[in-house]
């Protein structure tokens, strides 16, 4: 259980990451997203676990791809 909290904490924090690389808001993204900003904050903070069709969504509203994504990820 806590090997798959650490890799939603991780996760949370690349998306971070990459969303303040581009000068975007969580209520920005969330709204790109269209997520309520709180379902959108557990997933930065690592208290939800997503779907690959989520991360798809992520990808496309940072205009990235799912390499860019993981980049650095175990760093």
């Amino acid at each position: 259980m806590a090997i798959n909290k650490d890799l939603s904490v991780r996760f949370g924090k690349q998306v971070r990451k990459l969303r303040e690389a581009r000068n975007l808001s969580s209520a920005d993204l969330s709204r790109l997203l269209l997520m309520d900003r709180s379902n959108y904050s557990r997933i930065e903070t690592g208290n939800t676990n997503i779907t690959i069709s989520k991360m798809n969504e992520i990808c496309s509203a940072l205009n990235i791809t799912f390499q860019e994504l993981f980049e650095d990820f175990d760093k």
